[in-house]
């Protein structure tokens, strides 16, 4: 799906995204942003707004949600580590800025 600066409204989600370039998700809610940077390890994204709530997740996602059906996950052997980062950045919006 194409990045899009639309209201929620009524629309819902839980839907998985395979992040590619930015890699960056965001919600606003008047003149209060929260983004999310997802960084190495986080190649999906949950985004997750119900129907009825006021309120939204954007989850970091490690795999796919199907993935020990189809064996798309980081596999960490005895001794070994994995890292996985992301970053949440709230922000006031200035007026007349999107």
């Amino acid at each position: 799906m194409p990045a899009e600066a639309n209201p929620i409204g009524a629309r819902t989600y839980d839907d998985l995204f395979q992040l590619t370039g930015e890699r960056r998700l965001g919600i606003q809610h008047g003149s209060r942003r929260l983004s999310v940077l997802f960084g190495a390890g986080y190649p999906y994204a949950q985004v997750y707004a119900p129907p009825g709530a006021g309120f939204a997740c954007l989850e970091p996602m490690t795999a796919s949600t199907n993935a020990l059906v189809d064996g798309n996950y980081p596999v960490v052997c005895p001794g070994e580590s994995f890292t996985a980062r992301f970053s949440i950045r709230p922000e006031r919006i200035r007026p007349g800025t999107a």
